[in-house]
């Protein structure tokens, strides 16, 4: 069952990010963006019993009329990866719903996402990054 994170499920979610995440978790910046997201329209925060889903909305300045949809955080407890794959879905409807051009979703994991994004008809759209934390190569 999906239903919004609340001030309650707050701990739950922290902890849960805390441990899947990478060492590079930022438990401040990761609480402000959950609060923002629960609070703002453009944007949904949601769980399950073992995963938990935050997107948004957003604008580019070149195609003001084509908002998409970028998963922010899909966070999932071990073995329960079919949890994500609703919540993916979900996103997917709702993005659809309010109109987005595109729903994106990526890993800043170790964990691929390659399967869920495939059984929920996700095709891969290929961006480059560069990583300014690290040494310029």
């Amino acid at each position: 069952m999906i239903r919004d994170i609340t001030p309650d499920d707050i701990p739950w979610v922290m902890s849960l990010g805390g441990r899947r995440y990478p060492a590079g978790y930022d438990p401040g910046g990761a609480l402000q963006a959950l609060v923002a997201a629960m609070r703002i329209k453009s944007a949904i925060a949601w769980r399950t019993d073992h995963a938990f889903l935050v997107a948004n909305i957003v604008n580019t300045l070149w195609y003001p009329q084509r908002p998409q949809c970028e998963v922010l955080a899909i966070c999932v407890e071990e073995a329960h990866h079919w949890d994500a794959v609703c919540l993916l879905r979900a996103s997917a409807k709702w993005a659809r719903e309010q109109g987005c051009a595109r729903w994106i979703v990526a890993s800043d994991t170790k964990h691929s996402i390659e399967a869920m994004a495939k059984r929920i008809g996700a095709e891969p759209m290929p961006r480059w990054g560069i990583n300014l934390r690290e040494p310029a190569k």
